[in-house]
């Protein structure tokens, strides 16, 4: 079986157990890259060419997120039809060998459909005993932003809300994700043409304001083509960017988890009072906070998330089209790897230091960092 990759960066996404899905045409396969075999396909359901394909993250056990060792069995596909579809891979059903994707549910838009991200959440059911787990869909026109609510059950869906994106910035990437353990909805990320990161959080489920987000990251110079978030051992969250302007800058995200009845907008506000008041021949490193509302509190709890910048990869000839942080792999040393490139048949690898013979060593896990031009 031979099929080709649709030429769009974000039509290719690999899972933590290192299966790859990506879009051929109007459909998508599943591929080994280890066996380099073919290990499964889904129907024509898109009637155009799929944009993105994205695996649905999940949780793990004691809050883990999908990155920590739980394989994905969904998937989330968006097409230049308007049609976003959610897949579940079929494990019983196999036709000649090769694992069926079954459309859960299609939502349809009115415009075709740059990309979609989609996190599972287990939300109360009408008894209190039986527990519903769904998937939290964001998808991205180019000026619209929605939300979505599909049942892994029952395959019924909700939109949940529609909201333009922040300061009407035509979206080029996106990513909802937990980057709290305990957090009671998930944080959307996106970023797009005016070189900003925008980071936006949510009191209601699926419901993202865009009138002012509670962070923007700025520093890139051009375009921002990807974003890749990977969990630390620590606890802590790096947040890898590719840009048009040839670099990827990796931002720290640190939580804390306090009680506060003090608004995100007036934390970040009081940051850059105090960072305009510092004279101009220091030099900082520029930081933002943002809080995150947690269960089990009733507006009051909320965890603190510092940002910063923690290393700009500089050198590329060309735009960075995408970003990955490949699956971890448990090891006696924390190790550091990753591949970048400028141009479709080029790959760069970009590696920590490796332990010395007589160094102690310490249980850890290894990342890496893929970055496709």
């Amino acid at each position: 079986m031979s099929c080709g990759v649709n030429p769009t960066p974000l039509c290719f996404d690999w899972c933590v157990d290192g299966t790859v899905c990506y879009a051929a045409d109007t459909t998508i396969v599943l591929y080994h890259p280890q066996n380099a075999t073919v290990i499964g396909a889904s129907g024509k359901v898109h009637n155009k060419r799929i944009n993105c394909v994205r695996w649905v993250r999940s949780k793990g056990r004691k809050g883990r997120s999908l990155s920590e060792g739980r394989k994905a069995r969904s998937l989330v596909s968006a097409g230049v039809d308007g049609k976003v579809v959610v897949w579940k891979i079929d494990e019983e059903k196999k036709v000649e060998d090769l694992l069926v994707l079954q459309p859960l549910a299609v939502l349809d838009h009115d415009d075709f459909v740059l990309m979609a991200d989609a996190v599972m959440m287990t939300v109360p059911g009408e008894d209190d005993n039986n527990d519903d787990e769904q998937v939290l869909v964001v998808t991205a026109t180019t000026d619209i932003i929605t939300t979505w609510l599909v049942s892994l059950q029952t395959g019924t869906y909700k939109r949940i809300h529609t909201t333009p994106p922040p300061d009407k910035v035509y979206i080029m990437c996106l990513c909802v994700l937990d980057v709290c353990q305990g957090a009671r909805y998930p944080v959307l990320m996106c970023a797009g043409h005016n070189a900003k990161i925008y980071i936006m959080t949510s009191r209601d489920l699926g419901v993202y304001g865009s009138n002012e987000a509670v962070c923007t990251l700025t520093g890139h110079e051009d375009w921002v083509m990807s974003l890749s978030v990977m969990r630390e051992d620590s606890g802590d969250y790096l947040l890898a960017s590719g840009s048009k302007d040839s670099t990827v800058r990796l931002w720290r995200l640190t939580t804390t988890t306090t009680t506060t009845t003090t608004t995100a907008t007036t934390t970040i506000k009081e940051q850059q009072e105090q960072q305009q008041e510092e004279p101009k021949e220091q030099l900082q490193v520029k930081s933002c906070v943002f809080q995150v509302p947690m269960l089990g509190g009733e507006g009051s709890v909320c965890c603190d998330v510092l940002v910063r910048l923690e290393a700009v990869l500089a050198g590329h000839e060309g735009q960075v089209s995408e970003v990955y942080w490949a699956q971890p792999v448990y090891r006696v040393h924390m190790h550091c790897e990753g591949q970048r490139g400028n141009r479709p048949e080029q790959v760069s690898c970009l590696e920590g230091c490796r332990p010395r013979a007589n160094e102690d060593q310490i249980s850890g896990r290894r990342e890496d960092l893929t970055i496709h031009m």
